[in-house]
């Protein structure tokens, strides 16, 4: 499931992993931490940063208190479809546990 998804959205795992961490944060995060978390170098969280948000899947946020941070949160768009990936995954698994009777 997770691998037709990452085909038909054109992701690479980096931005699964960067998508499934705003979904469970509790505050917004830095580019830095969703590189870091998905195994990528600065640089390339960035340009995948820019390409999630120009998919409208997150949302870029200035820190009202240091000017040369940035926070990424999940867009209401992003959250459906993480919502969509995740009960896909639960419906395939617990499709599978069941038995024939």
């Amino acid at each position: 499931i997770i691998a037709r998804y990452l085909k038909e959205n054109d992701w690479n795992h980096a931005i699964l992993i960067m998508l499934l961490e705003l979904y469970v944060a509790t505050k917004p995060l830095s580019v830095s931490s969703l590189g870091f978390a998905s195994g990528v170098s600065p640089a390339t969280a960035g340009r995948l940063v820019l390409d999630i948000e120009t998919r409208r899947l997150i949302i870029r946020e200035k820190d009202p208190h240091d000017a040369r941070r940035t926070h990424i949160a999940m867009a209401p768009r992003g959250y459906a479809t993480m919502r969509c990936i995740l009960d896909d995954c639960g419906a395939a698994r617990g499709a599978s546990g069941r038995r024939e009777t």
